[in-house]
């Protein structure tokens, strides 16, 4: 499951953080990512706040995750 690698606050951060534990629950695994930047996303030319990462390197770096055991990842860039 995709999650996100910051607080979100409210509402929404409670129902990402239940949907993390339902994955991890079921022996899943959640990646967090930063803010993606990059070709097709919101931020193509300018780079959000931290945490964040290029899209191509988030998917560079998700592969070896597809066969992790149950946990919490974050991938983020600089």
């Amino acid at each position: 499951m995709p999650g996100i690698a910051w607080d979100s606050p409210g509402e929404r951060g409670a129902i990402y953080r239940g949907h993390e534990h339902a994955v991890l629950d079921a022996g899943g695994i959640v990646i967090r990512y930063g803010q993606l930047n990059g070709p097709d996303t919101y931020y193509e030319t300018a780079k959000p706040d931290p945490p964040r990462i290029h899209i191509d390197e988030a998917a560079r770096r998700t592969v070896p995750f597809l066969e992790a055991p149950s946990g919490i990842v974050e991938i983020v860039g600089e």
